[in-house]
């Protein structure tokens, strides 16, 4: 009867842990592959194949990076950023919601650091957005890099202004 009872313990703890190595190595082999995790590397940001403009623009928040005007003299374009927009993020959400964040420098000291604003895009798929209540141009649209252009009148002639949001990482 010990004997029996002896190979039984035995043969449960063989296994037990062989279940345990197992498990391990599944658990191993999980870790491995890619599932979307952030590590850094470029394969880990998010992919807009299949994406519409507007699905683009709520993927991820948005680093407000520059804006630039061309209405030098000189026909070359100027920066137009303020240095407290440079740390700015802006995300789009699905119901109209701009949620804006001042970053650590504040343009706006009166309004509070998150606050919300408006966008919205009359037909999901086409390359124009309203963003603040104002008319943009989409022209540059990536998994890291959006840029919006419009046009506005100024001095008889007809300028352009260009922001340029980066992902947020």
């Amino acid at each position: 009867f010990k004997a029996n009872f002896l190979i039984f313990v035995l043969m449960r703890k063989t296994t037990l842990l062989g279940m345990a190595a197992i498990t391990g190595l599944f658990s191993l082999v999980n870790c491995t592959k890619n599932d979307g995790g952030s590590t850094g590397g470029a394969a880990d940001k998010p992919t807009i194949d299949g994406k519409n403009p507007m699905e683009i623009m709520m993927m991820q928040p948005w680093l407000f990076t520059k804006s630039e005007d061309s209405s030098t003299s000189n026909g070359t374009w100027e920066s137009s950023i303020l240095p407290c927009e440079t740390d700015d993020v802006y995300t789009f959400k699905a119901n109209g919601v701009l949620s804006v964040d001042e970053g650590t420098k504040d343009c706006d000291p009166g309004l509070p650091q998150v606050y919300n604003s408006i966008w919205s895009k009359a037909v999901p798929t086409d390359k124009k957005v309203s963003i603040h209540g104002i008319q943009w141009d989409i022209t540059v649209q990536t998994n890291t890099q959006m840029v919006f252009e419009r046009e506005y009148f100024g001095t008889g002639d007809v300028f352009i202004i260009r922001q340029t949001f980066q992902r947020k990482d």
